[in-house]
């Protein structure tokens, strides 16, 4: 049986079920209904906060959940810490296939130059309800961290503009009942080959139980499918305190000022600063 740390490495990404009891799923939905303003049947409409874990201080104690520190650290070694990008999303629909690193586009800057240190980031996908409720997965291209065939890129604009007039004229499309049938379709081909033939590599449908966790490389290429009822999730990124983690956190505190990052206020720098939470600079 291959280690988390394998499997991340090959693949991309690991799913941790029951990452959340049954308890905590329902404190956190009442926390994102009261926040967002929305409840189960306002899933028309849509709520995202980014930075949200850091902005409020009901979740922090995500940030230092056991099983999830547990498992970061399974993967990245003791001194992996908290990497400031979060996001909460209520009844969010999917965005297109996309990163969520820094540098985007394959090959590309410095989130792919592992030569002096490996990319040791994670993201972490908490979802609060299940699939039945929901109709919608997130969906991951694996290996798509390591290579991405070149002529992807254009695939991929098309899909993105096409979810954002699916979205915005909330289109229903044939077979969209199936999810490997919907039209959120692939042509990434994530094996170096010399073949333009090379079949491309399936995207994965993950279907989640309340409180499951998906943990994954941002450089991953991933969407989120359409919902057809109450979504809620919660986003969290963990790292090793070198130059990509930095990078990371100076391209949402700097680069992307569109979401209105903010550095940590001094009380959660103080528990991310805790003797038993070695975290990054960026809280010092």
């Amino acid at each position: 049986m291959r280690s988390l740390y394998q499997q991340f490495e090959q693949q991309g990404y690991i799913i941790v079920e029951n990452l959340l009891s049954p308890s905590e799923v329902s404190e956190y939905i009442d926390k994102l209904q009261q926040i967002s303003g929305l409840s189960h049947q306002d899933y028309d409409y849509a709520w995202s906060c980014a930075n949200g874990v850091s902005k409020h201080p009901e979740f922090w104690s995500l940030i230092q959940h056991p099983l999830l520190v547990s498992k970061v650290r399974e993967i990245f070694g003791d001194s992996a810490g908290y990497t400031l990008h979060s996001d909460l999303h209520v009844h969010r629909k999917g965005a297109g296939w996309h990163r969520d690193c820094a540098h985007r586009t394959y090959g590309s800057g410095p989130d792919w130059d592992e030569s002096q240190e490996k990319y040791q980031i994670a993201r972490v996908a908490i979802y609060l309800q299940s699939y039945e409720e929901s109709g919608s997965s997130l969906v991951l291209i694996p290996g798509s961290h390591h290579y991405e065939f070149p002529l992807s890129k254009w695939e991929r604009r098309f899909w993105k503009y096409f979810t954002k007039i699916r979205n915005r004229l909330k289109l229903t499309l044939p077979n969209q009942s199936t999810q490997e049938n919907s039209p959120l379709q692939s042509l990434v081909r994530t094996t170096p080959s010399p073949y333009f033939m090379q079949p491309p590599t399936p995207p994965v449908y993950i279907k989640t139980e309340p409180g499951d966790c998906i943990i994954f490389d941002p450089r991953l290429i991933h969407s989120g499918s359409p919902i057809y009822g109450p979504k809620y999730a919660i986003f969290l990124t963990y790292g090793i305190n070198n130059k990509h983690a930095r990078n990371h956190m100076h391209y949402y505190l700097y680069t992307r000022t569109d979401l209105d990052y903010e550095k940590p206020s001094p009380e959660l720098a103080q528990i991310a600063n805790s003797r038993e939470w070695k975290t990054h600079r960026v809280f010092n």
